[in-house]
C-alpha cells in the first residue's frame, strides 16, 4: 500500500511546474544551496564556538542541502548523483561520514572529522587524504592521550589547511612532541591551527604558509614549566617564511602563579638568539597569556616595518610574588619608528597601550603599523604605580618620533616618565575623567600639577616635550583649584620665556557643569597672552575623544577561521569609561 500511494504522489508531482526543470536546472539550484550552507558554516565561526575558554567544533551545515534529498525522489537522485555537491562534507559518525565521501566520489574536498577513534580515522585518511584540501580534525574524549601522529601520517598533495582541536582540560601536562607530516618534510600547506595540541609540533618547512593559529600551546605549573614548548614554536617560526597572520591565544597557562618557579619565567625572559625574520608579517596577536612570554616573543620575531602586533588580555603576575625584570625593551626599531599617533589609559589593574602608524601610502598596499598592549596587572595598589613607571621606562613602547599622544591616567607619578621619552611630540590630549571625585579632587589636582611639572621647569624639572604646540584637556570638574588653573598659566609663561610656547589650549567641560564655565574661563583667561594661538573653553566641545581605528579588524587575518569576538581586538574595561 505504501508503494502504491508513494507512487501516485510521483505522478501527481510530475504535474507540479517545478518538475518540468530538466536536472541541469535543477544543479544550478542545488549548487546555490549548498553554497548558501558553506557560508552559514562560515559566519558560525566554521563551526568554532568558545565556552569556558574551551575550544568545541559544531558539525558543519548540512542541513539545507540534506533536506533538497528528503523532497522527492528526483531530486534525490539528481543530488545524490552530482558529487560537486558533497565536496564540503562533515560527520560525528563515521557511517554518515562514509557516505559523504562515497558520493563526493574522486573530487577535491574540505572535511570535517569529529572523532573519538583516531585509529579508525588514520584509516579514513589514509584512503581519502590525498584529495583533501581541508582537513578539520576534532579529538573528542581520551583518545588524544595516544597520540595525534600516527593519524597524521597520510599523503596529503592538495591540503592548503589544516585545523586540529584537542577537547582537553587546558592545564592537564602533555609532554611536548615533534612530528613530520604527510610523509614529506616540505609541505604545501597554506593555513595550520592547533587547539590544546602540545603532542603533535610539526617539524616540517612551510615555504607557502600564510596563517597560523596556536590555542593552549603549552603550561606551566608545578612540573616544572613547558619550556620545551617555547622553543618548539621558535623552530616552528623558523619554518614558516612568508608566514603573514599570527595568532597566539593562551600561548603559555599556570594554575596558580605560587606554582611557577622564578627560573622559568628567568629563562622565558633570557636573551634570545638571532631574531626570525618573517618579512611578509602583517599581523602578530597574542592574547590570554603571561606578559613576560609576549615581550620573550617580541624579541624573538625581527619585525618588519609595516605590521599589526596586539598584545592583548595579557596577564602580569605581581612584582612581589616573582622577582624579574618586568619587561625589555622592543627590539625593533624600524617598526617602532613608524608610529606616530598613540594613546595611554591606565588605572587600577588595567593597561592599555595603542600606538599607531599614518595611512599606508599606495605603494605599501594596504598594509598598516600599529602596537596594542591590553593588560590586566595582579599587583596590590602600593605596586601599581611603581610597575607602571618601570613598564614604561624598559618596556619604551613609544618612540622618541611620536606626535601625537592621547592620555588618561589617575597615577601622576607616571607622566613625567611618559613625556619625557617624547621630544618630537606635538599634540597632547588629556582626560581627566578617570579621576576620582571621592578623594576632594586630589586624583585631578595631582595629575594636573605633574602635568604641568613636566611640560616647563619647575620645580627643578627639565622641560618635556620642546616641540609641543597643541595641549587638549578633557575634565568632569571644572573647579580652577582642582584643575590647577595657576599651574597652567604658570607652565605656558615658562614655556613662552624658554622661547617654545604652546600655540593653542583647549579646555573640554563636562555639561553638567555648564554653570561653572565663567569661572573658570576667568581663571585660565591668562594663558591667552602665554601662546601664540586661540585658548578655547567650553563645554561639550567633543574636540577628541579615544576612538578604536577599523585598521585593527585585519579581514584578511580571518580568511580560514573566524576568530571568537573575544579575540578580535575589542575595547574593554576601563575604556568604556572614556
Amino acid at each position: 500500500m505504501a508503494h502504491t500511494i508513494a507512487g501516485i504522489n510521483r505522478h501527481l508531482n510530475s504535474f507540479l511546474p517545478i518538475e518540468r526543470l530538466p536536472p541541469e536546472i535543477l544543479l544550478i539550484i542545488f549548487g546555490h544551496v549548498a553554497r548558501l550552507d558553506r557560508t552559514r558554516r562560515q559566519l558560525l565561526k566554521h563551526g568554532r564556538r568558545i565556552e569556558d575558554r574551551r575550544l568545541r567544533i559544531a558539525r558543519p551545515a548540512l542541513s539545507a542541502l540534506l533536506g533538497l534529498t528528503h523532497v522527492c525522489k528526483r531530486w534525490r537522485d539528481i543530488a545524490l548523483n552530482a558529487p560537486a555537491l558533497w565536496t564540503h562534507i562533515g560527520a560525528w559518525r563515521r557511517r554518515e561520514l562514509d557516505a559523504f565521501l562515497a558520493r563526493s566520489r574522486s573530487l577535491p574536498l574540505s572535511t570535517h572529522i569529529v572523532t573519538e577513534n583516531l585509529a579508525d580515522t588514520a584509516r579514513v585518511l589514509a584512503q581519502h587524504g590525498g584529495r583533501m584540501v581541508r582537513l578539520d580534525l576534532t579529538v573528542v574524549g581520551e583518545m588524544w592521550r595516544h597520540g595525534l601522529s600516527p593519524a597524521l601520517q597520510f599523503e596529503a598533495p592538495l591540503l592548503q589547511c589544516l585545523t586540529i582541536a584537542l577537547e582537553r582540560d587546558a592545564h592537564a601536562p602533555l609532554e611536548i612532541c615533534t612530528t613530520v607530516l604527510f610523509r614529506t618534510r616540505v609541505s604545501n600547506l597554506k593555513a595550520l591551527a592547533l587547539i590544546h595540541v602540545n603532542d603533535c609540533i610539526p617539524r616540517n618547512h612551510f615555504p607557502h604558509l600564510t596563517h597560523l593559529y596556536l590555542g593552549t600551546f603549552g603550561t606551566l605549573g608545578e612540573q616544572g614549566g613547558d619550556s620545551s614548548a617555547m622553543c618548539e614554536l621558535f623552530q616552528l617560526l623558523t619554518n614558516t617564511p612568508a608566514l603573514q597572520h599570527l595568532h597566539l591565544m593562551g600561548l603559555f597557562v599556570w594554575g596558580s602563579v605560587d606554582d611557577v618557579p622564578n627560573a622559568v619565567i628567568r629563562a622565558a625572559i633570557a636573551p634570545t638568539p638571532t631574531p626570525i625574520r618573517l618579512p611578509a608579517l602583517r599581523s602578530l596577536t597574542y592574547t590570554s597569556g603571561p606578559a613576560d612570554f609576549a615581550y620573550r616573543l617580541l624579541r624573538l620575531i625581527e619585525l618588519p616595518p609595516r605590521v599589526l602586533v596586539r598584545l592583548d588580555d595579557l596577564t602580569c603576575p605581581p612584582a612581589h610574588e616573582i622577582a624579574v625584570p618586568v619587561a625589555q625593551a622592543i627590539p625593533s626599531s624600524t617598526f617602532l619608528a613608524g608610529l606616530h599617533h598613540a594613546e595611554l589609559v591606565a588605572k587600577g589593574r588595567e593597561l592599555h597601550i595603542v600606538a599607531e602608524g599614518p595611512e599606508p601610502e599606495p605603494e605599501d598596499g594596504a598594509h598598516y603599523t600599529g602596537l596594542w598592549i591590553q593588560a590586566e596587572c595582579w599587583h596590590r595598589s602600593d605596586e601599581w604605580a611603581d610597575w607602571l613607571v618601570r613598564f614604561v621606562t624598559t618596556f619604551r613602547p613609544f618612540p622618541g618620533a611620536l606626535t601625537t599622544l592621547k592620555l588618561a591616567v589617575v597615577d601622576a607619578v607616571v607622566i613625567p616618565h611618559v613625556l619625557g621619552a617624547l621630544p618630537g611630540l606635538v599634540e597632547l590630549s588629556v582626560s581627566l575623567w578617570l579621576c576620582s571625585f571621592d578623594d576632594g579632587g586630589g586624583e585631578l589636582e595631582a595629575v594636573m600639577t605633574a602635568l604641568c611639572d613636566a611640560l616647563s621647569e619647575r620645580r627643578g624639572q627639565a622641560l618635556q616635550c620642546p616641540s609641543l604646540k597643541l595641549l587638549n584637556i578633557r575634565t568632569h570638574d571644572a573647579d580652577p583649584q582642582r584643575l590647577y588653573a595657576a599651574g597652567l598659566v604658570e607652565m605656558t609663561a615658562l614655556r613662552r620665556e624658554a622661547g617654545v610656547p604652546l600655540y593653542s589650549v583647549t579646555v573640554d567641560l563636562d555639561g553638567r557643569h555648564v554653570d561653572d564655565e565663567a569661572e573658570c574661563r576667568a581663571a585660565l583667561g591668562p594663558i591667552q597672552g602665554n601662546i601664540d594661538g586661540p585658548l578655547v573653553v567650553g563645554v561639550d566641545l567633543q574636540s577628541w575623544a579615544f576612538v578604536r581605528n577599523a585598521m585593527w579588524d585585519v579581514p584578511e587575518a580571518q580568511r580560514w577561521w573566524e576568530l571568537p569576538y573575544e579575540e578580535q581586538g575589542e575595547w574593554q574595561g576601563i575604556l568604556y569609561d572614556l
